[in-house]
């Protein structure tokens, strides 16, 4: 007796192929299940079967199918035998590949025949076909072909001996294979493609084979090779590492926050250019030039104090602490106070850099033709720079201004262009009343124009004022002309002398010449630094930034960006104004303390907290906050609405 086990995906198969092998018909095969798993994706059962070797047989296989039906194929076609009185009848089973009609009716199991049954099988059946599909990468410089034969399968029945039980499977008799892409076809397709550059003759050739060809490379442009950048090496030391200067398209170099470095001697080295290799263009499969970028090339210039040497690097001429400006090196003479500034030394008034090591006293001023540094303290003083301002520690009732005459430059931009606003609205609405006749006949534009600025637009004369005090000589014709204008049409009276309200129009001219003087006339942004100010007035032409516990009841203007880098800064009081983006950590106060926020219609202002009585402005747009709330975010949608992002605590 002999044991075989047997395996598949269900009972049904496993006595299938037992029976098939064995020779046996499924009454009378004697089995096992010794395995049935489920597992996630797949099923498997295995049966054992015991049998005797035909050696050892005591019937012969006549004597075993004696009296049963029985079926066999010779010649491809279904020989069947009826069985005798009260025996089986033949089986048939189909299997994957081929269906079976019996009579005209499809079978999906076991089913019993006999001679005057109509077999017909149906074959599962493909089409030949071919695929040439070309793959082009995104560079344009490499293009890879795929080519791909699907044969036509012919499949068919083979005799079998004659049996009780038929599983009738298909089998492959011929494959017909689609026609090979000749040359002429490939090259068609590659001209669709209007590849027509770097051809890899030997690949071509490949792609004529009968078995095809995956993502071959077909061909080949010549990639171009980019300039490398302008390193530029500062050579002067500071608390910043070079590596982190930045240059634009341009190749202008960002050194808005070098910092304060170290002096220098005649002759010494301020920055070198190394100059970067040329790059060169290439050529991509479709014949066309690919051009290469261009690397940033670095522009340097001597300003005062220093010269160019070589035409790659820039030396100093004179002893002094070295600056940077746009792409301009600058070499300033130092005023080094050593102590504090106070009644002993006097107010400072000094060309270049100021550098006190003790604190600034009440009642005194520093006035810096570049930089202004204060190791200590800043009491109840005043100080003005053409440069960055940096404060160590704390200022108090203090006014501290960076920039210079920028920022009074600065302010008459925002004053003309809040009038030029206010007078465009003006003129709209007198176009509109004298479009409806809404004030009769009689009344003279000048008339309705006085009446409107003291009922309506009562903002045009404290802005004109505004514009009146911030009046400089130094402008010239140019402001004092506008000026006039506003006195003698805008104020008092004036707007009755006005006979047609286009004469407004006069005014609007003069601010957009004015604004682009001003405009013109502005240098470098520079930034103040400081730990904490209480009750001061502070002002910049760019940044300002609280390293320390922030700021109490002042007044802070930036024409940049205002932020707090301490985790526990706090701004609390008082009224913070910049041009693009403010961020806070905390704001205001559980007691409710009035803190006013604002940037203009495209900026963005951001804290970690914020009280209740805090008012978020952007441009002309206000939001008051009534809650404790976190994580807020204020800024002025597509459609001109303000928007608060926050979460109420």
């Amino acid at each position: 007796m002999i044991t075989k086990i047997f395996k598949d995906s269900s009972l049904e198969k496993c006595i299938e192929l037992a029976c098939r092998e064995l020779n046996l018909t499924s009454q009378e095969l004697q089995y096992n299940i010794i395995e049935n798993k489920k597992g996630l994706f797949k099923r498997v059962v295995s049966i054992s079967v015991d049998f005797i070797e035909k050696s050892e047989e005591i019937k012969t296989e006549d004597s075993l199918i004696e009296g049963l039906g029985t079926i066999k194929i010779s010649d491809g076609k279904f020989i069947i035998k009826d069985p005798e009185e009260g025996r089986e009848a033949a089986v048939i089973a189909p299997s994957r590949n081929v269906k079976i009609m019996v009579d005209g009716i499809l079978i999906t199991s076991k089913k019993q025949l006999f001679k005057n049954n109509v077999i017909e099988l149906i074959y599962e059946e493909n089409t030949a076909c071919r695929n040439l599909n070309i793959q082009i990468s995104p560079e344009k410089t490499e293009a890879y072909i795929n080519i791909i034969y699907i044969p036509k399968v012919i499949l068919g029945i083979k005799d079998t001996i004659e049996s009780h039980f038929l599983l009738v499977e298909a089998e492959i008799m011929e494959k017909i294979y689609p026609p090979i892409y000749n040359k002429d076809e490939i090259s068609e397709e590659l001209r669709k493609q209007k590849i027509n550059y770097g051809i890899i003759k030997e690949n071509f050739e490949k792609c004529t084979t009968e078995n095809g060809v995956e993502k071959l490379l077909i061909a080949k442009g010549i990639s171009s090779i980019n300039d490398e950048d302008d390193v530029l090496e500062v050579k002067i030391s500071s608390g910043l590492d070079s590596k982190h200067l930045l240059t634009d398209e341009k190749g202008n170099v960002d050194f808005k926050s070098i910092g304060f470095i170290s002096a220098v001697e005649p002759g010494d080295i301020l920055a070198i250019i190394h100059k970067g290799k040329d790059g060169k263009d290439g050529i991509d499969i479709f014949g066309k030039e690919k051009k290469h970028k261009k690397g940033l090339r670095a522009k340097l210039n001597a300003g005062n104090g220093c010269e160019i040497k070589e035409e790659n690097s820039i030396v100093a001429t004179i002893e002094g602490k070295p600056c940077v400006k746009g792409n301009t090196f600058f070499v300033y003479r130092v005023h080094e106070v050593q102590g504090d500034v106070d009644i002993k030394s006097g107010d400072i008034k000094f060309i270049g850099d100021v550098l006190v090591s003790g604190n600034v006293k009440e009642g005194m001023k520093i006035e810096a033709g570049n930089i202004v540094q204060v190791q200590k303290n800043v009491e109840r003083a005043t100080i003005t720079a053409i440069g960055n301002v940096v404060i160590n520690g704390s200022a108090i009732y203090s006014t501290i201004s960076a920039g210079g005459h920028d920022v009074k430059n600065l302010k008459q931009i925002e004053n003309m262009s809040n009038l030029k606003s206010q007078l465009i609205s003006l003129m709209e609405t007198v176009e509109q009343i004298k479009k409806f006749n809404l004030l009769g006949n009689n009344v003279l534009d000048g008339e309705a124009i006085k009446v409107l600025i003291e009922n309506k637009f009562k903002q045009i004369p404290k802005i004109s004022l505004d514009i009146i005090v911030c009046r400089d000589l130094a402008r010239g014709e140019p402001e004092e002309k506008i000026i006039g204008l506003i006195k003698g049409k805008l104020l008092g009276l004036g707007p009755l002398s006005i006979k047609n309200y286009w004469e407004i129009d006069e005014i609007l001219k003069l601010i957009d010449e004015n604004v682009e003087g001003l405009n013109y006339s502005l240098s470098l942004p520079v930034s103040i630094r400081l730990p904490y100010c209480q009750e001061c007035t502070i002002s910049s032409s760019g940044d300002i930034t609280f390293t320390g516990n922030g700021e109490y009841v002042s007044n802070i203007t930036a024409n940049g960006n205002i932020y707090f880098e301490n985790s526990q800064s706090v701004a609390r009081g008082g009224e913070l104004k910049a041009k693009k983006e403010i961020r806070c950590k905390k704001i205001g106060s559980t007691g409710g303390v009035s803190t006013k926020l604002s940037v203009e219609k495209d900026g963005h202002i951001w804290a970690e907290l914020a009280y209740q009585n805090t008012q978020f402005i952007i441009g002309s747009r206000k939001y008051d906050l009534d809650y404790p709330s976190k994580g807020i975010h204020v800024y002025l949608d597509e459609k001109g609405d303000i928007v608060t992002e926050s979460l109420k605590l």
